[in-house]
Parts: C-alpha cells; structure tokens; sequence
C-alpha cells in the first residue's frame, strides 16, 4: 500500500511539473513535456484498449471462467465451513484472489503462445483448444473435485474425475472421448 502512495505521489508531481513545463518553458521543453504526457497516457490506453477488445471478442470464454470461479469459489467454501470446518473469510478472500490472478496470468501466457504460433493454423487450433481447457478446467476442475468429497464420491462419477485427472497428466483430449473396444468398425472410421 505504501508503494502505491509513493507511485501515485510520483505520478502527480510528473504530471503537474510536465503541465508547468508546458506552460511557461521555451519550444524545446515544452515539446518534450508533451511527448512525455503523450506516452504516460497513450500506455495504460493501448493496454486497456487491447484488453478490452479481447475480452469484447472472447466474452464466452471469459464468462465461462468466471462462472467456474464463482461455483468453484461457492462450493469450496460450503466444503471448508461445514465438512473440513476451517473456514475464514480471509482465507476464503486469498483463495478467490489466487485463483482469479491465477487465471488472468495463465490466460494472457497462453495468448501470447497463440501469437506466435497463429501462423500454423493446426497448432494454432490444438493449443487454443489445449490452453484454454487448461484455465478453464482449473477453477472447474477443483469445483468437480470439491462436488466429490460433499458427496463422498457419488457426484460427479468417479470416472468423470479420473478423465481430469488423466487430462491434467497428458494434456490428451483423447481422455474425454468415450472409450470404445477396437472393432472392425471402430478402426475403419
């Protein structure tokens, strides 16, 4: 908190003294004032902006992890207060936190990731499809985990938690296909 008053401190002094700068100094400096109040607001813009155009045009995929972090985030604290009884809010107010830090990193890394192979449409797809799954499937995939000790086990199947966790250990898709027998027909398709 004291860093962000001495930023916001520094940032005031910046942006008062360039003003003055540009008010009372000669061509030059009031030149230069207006090329470092141009940069100082044309950043945090730029990455707003960008920022929100993703979200705008991912607001699915955002949604949907937000939904998996609110019911994570609810069934993990009935599990904490009533079957592990160790519950606190500020636990409870670290864990969400962590979780939705968590998830904005690993979505921003994996959009990178998407930037530099998006030339390569085939792997451009798969790790789309991969990375996502991943950051959705954390959130979700400890609200499946918290479902099954509520319900010692019975919901959801025990064989819907091993295809997470054979997923988590593989990254295969494969795992959440349904396994059929190798039949005569299964391979000619």
């Amino acid at each position: 908190m004291k860093h962000l008053l001495k930023l916001k401190n520094w940032l005031l002094l910046f942006v008062l003294m360039s003003f003055y700068w540009l008010h009372k100094g000669g061509i030059l400096i009031k030149l230069w004032s207006t090329v470092k109040l141009a940069i100082v607001a044309v950043i945090p813009t730029f990455v707003i902006i960008n920022i929100t155009g993703w979200t705008i045009s991912n607001r699915d995929y955002v949604a949907g992890v937000l939904i998996c972090i609110a019911v994570d985030h609810i069934v993990g604290s009935i599990y904490h207060a009533f079957r592990v009884k160790d519950f606190t809010f500020k636990k409870n107010a670290i864990g969400l936190l962590t979780k939705l830090s968590l998830c904005v990193v690993a979505a921003i890394l994996f959009e990178v990731i998407y930037l530099v192979v998006k030339e390569a449409s085939l792997i451009y797809d798969y790790l789309k499809m991969v990375t996502r799954l991943i950051v959705v499937l954390y959130p979700a995939g400890s609200a499946f985990m918290n479902i099954s000790a509520l319900t010692n086990g019975r919901f959801p199947p025990l064989g819907w938690i091993s295809k997470l966790n054979a997923f988590n250990k593989d990254l295969d898709l494969n795992n959440f296909r349904d396994k059929q027998p190798d039949t005569q027909e299964n391979i000619i398709e």
